[in-house]
């Protein structure tokens, strides 16, 4: 009697590293170059916890940038997740991590052509 094997063995392997290096490296870029940034710096009132960090122009554009960079890649995420759910029943395949990626690049593209202003 022969056995089915279990559903994770029967998916194909993804190789994701080159598109989580263009995932991040899209949103260090972001992070650092988009005009939203200004935006988070300004409302630091709202999620920068003064009581025990330094209140410190500096300081604020580094945490003003990682919540740019980061709320940027999570929002990209959103359609490769609804891909994912819909097609492959929740399995992650090279398409998603396509969708992700392109869907980073179109919303980073304030961020890359001021970037590219800038040199």
């Amino acid at each position: 009697m022969a056995s089915n094997p279990p559903d994770n063995q029967d998916a194909p392997v993804v190789l994701a590293e080159p598109f989580l290096f263009g995932i991040l490296g899209l949103g260090i870029v972001n992070g650092i170059f988009s005009p939203f940034t200004g935006f988070v710096f300004l409302v630091n009132a709202f999620w920068y916890p003064s009581t025990f960090l330094p209140v410190s122009a500096p300081f604020i554009l580094l945490f003003a940038s990682l919540i740019t960079s980061t709320l940027t890649i999570m929002l990209a995420g959103v359609p490769a997740a609804i891909y994912e759910r819909l097609a492959n029943g929740g399995r992650t395949n090279t398409m998603s991590l396509w969708i992700w990626v392109s869907t980073l690049a179109i919303l980073s593209m304030p961020a890359v052509l001021r970037a590219f202003s800038a040199l």
